[in-house]
Parts: C-alpha cells; sequence; structure tokens
C-alpha cells in the first residue's frame, strides 16, 4: 500500500530521535489546534457549543492517541487530515453563525420600526398584553399613551418625505429618551406613537404626558430649514383588554385634537 510503503521508507531514513521529534511536534500541532477550537467553542453562541465541542472532542482525541503508536507516513496523513476537518468545521461554523445573524435580523425587522429603532406594532401589542396580564393577575396597575403629530403633514408637503422621516426619527429618539427606564415606546404607524407605563401613578403619568409635549414640541433641525410640530396625547387606564385600552386611547387622542383645533 502507498502509505504503508511511505512509512517504511521514512522509518528506514529517519532515526528514531527524529521519529519521535515528528511525533512529538504533531501532538503539539493537535493541540494547539485544539486549544484554538476550544476557544472558537465556547465563544459561540450557547446553541452552537454543543455541536463545536463535540467536534472538537471527535478530532483532537483520536489524532492525539493515535499519533502515539503512528508510522511517520501515517502521520503526514494525520496531519493531512487534521487540516481537512479544520477547514470543514470552520465552513459549517461560519455558515450556522452567519445562519444566526440571518435569524437575528428578521426577527429585528419583525418586532422593530426601521426609522426609529422602535417597537412596532405588533411587539408594542405583545408588551402591552403581558401588563394586561400582570394587571389582572397581580393588579399592576399601567397607563397607556396614544401620541399623534399635530403639523406633521405640513412639514412632510413642505420640505419632502425625506425630511418627514428625518423629523419622525427625531421624534422617536425624544420619546425614548423622555420615558422612564422600563417603559415602552413604539412607533405604531406613520405619525403615530405609544406609550406604555407599569406600575406608575396617575400623576407621574400626566406629568410625562406634558414633557413629551414639550418634548416633541421643540423645532427640529431640518436640511436647511427648521421643522416644528405638535402631539395630541390621549390616555387610558388600566384596562382588561389590550385591543379595548389602545381603542379608548385612540378616541381619547382624537378628542384632544379636537378639541386643540388641531390639524395634521
Amino acid at each position: 500500500m502507498p502509505g504503508r510503503k511511505l512509512a517504511v521508507s521514512l522509518r528506514a531514513s529517519l532515526p528514531d530521535d527524529q521519529i519521535g521529534r515528528l511525533r512529538a511536534g504533531f501532538v503539539v500541532l493537535t493541540v494547539l489546534f485544539g486549544v484554538t477550537q476550544a476557544g472558537a467553542a465556547f465563544a459561540a453562541p450557547p446553541s452552537e457549543r454543543p455541536f463545536a465541542v463535540g467536534s472538537l472532542c471527535a478530532l483532537v482525541t483520536p489524532a492525539v492517541i493515535g499519533a502515539q503508536a503512528a508510522e511517520p507516513g501515517d502521520l503526514i496523513g494525520q496531519i493531512i487530515t487534521l487540516f481537512v476537518l479544520s477547514s470543514i468545521l470552520y465552513k459549517l461554523r461560519t455558515s450556522s453563525l452567519a445562519r444566526d445573524d440571518l435569524q437575528r435580523a428578521l426577527t429585528h425587522q419583525a418586532h422593530y420600526d426601521a426609522l426609529t429603532g422602535l417597537p412596532n406594532r405588533h411587539l408594542f401589542h405583545q408588551l402591552l398584553d403581558r401588563a394586561v396580564a400582570r394587571y389582572r393577575s397581580a393588579g399592576v396597575p399601567y397607563a397607556l399613551f396614544v401620541m399623534d403629530l399635530d403639523g406633521f403633514k405640513r412639514v412632510n408637503d413642505t420640505y419632502g418625505h425625506d425630511q418627514g422621516d428625518r423629523l419622525l426619527a427625531e421624534v422617536g429618539r425624544r420619546v425614548a429618551a423622555t420615558v422612564r427606564k422600563g417603559d415602552h415606546c413604539a412607533r405604531l404607524g406613520g405619525d403615530e406613537f405609544a406609550v406604555l407605563l407599569e406600575d406608575c401613578e396617575r400623576e407621574d403619568a400626566e406629568r410625562l404626558a406634558e414633557r413629551l409635549v414639550a418634548e416633541i414640541e421643540r423645532p427640529v433641525e431640518l436640511d436647511g430649514a427648521v421643522g416644528t410640530v405638535g402631539a395630541s396625547i390621549g390616555v387610558t387606564w388600566s384596562g382588561e383588554d389590550a385591543d379595548a385600552a389602545l381603542r379608548d386611547a385612540d378616541r381619547a387622542m382624537y378628542a384632544v385634537k379636537l378639541a386643540a383645533g388641531a390639524r395634521r
């Protein structure tokens, strides 16, 4: 056999001490590879660690044991096999990580607004469902704000959709910076936003609503212009149904808008 002939040829041409050094070098090379792969295994996401650790053990352990009794020609074959398998493992791992990255990106797109980075209507409804469940089970109160921008259509028509998007993004940033830590805010669509406050007294919620209006009314720097909008906020308190709470807050918002004579 070719491998056996190579082994006999190498054994005939190499002293025993050089063969020993060849074996030792292969073991060191395998262990170094194992250390590198172990680091990658423990740096991998939890879902990938069993695969990474199992692959590492399946590759390194037999290689180290086999090197102790291997002929020189067999060692060369093991070295080639080691590098081929390491290349396969690397490609499998990078492919798996790329798949995980894609899954995370798709999940983010499904739950967050691309323009503002805030939760979208779908995710906000889930958060509201949880708040309603806590209110039902433990009596934890919550306040729900639905906000509509006053004068946004004028800005959009005057300066263009790009500048309108820029204003919406800035409003989203201000809303997120104004609410309390642990509160939730979202862009429901268009120029409509929402805020969910849990375990909040009415007085605190009312003060927060005033601060939100003040923040939103501050001028927004656009390209070569300044955009200004207002906000109409409808509030509802601790309802036992998420859909009904959203409808009540929405109706309250339009009542505020009509009472103020606001025009978008």
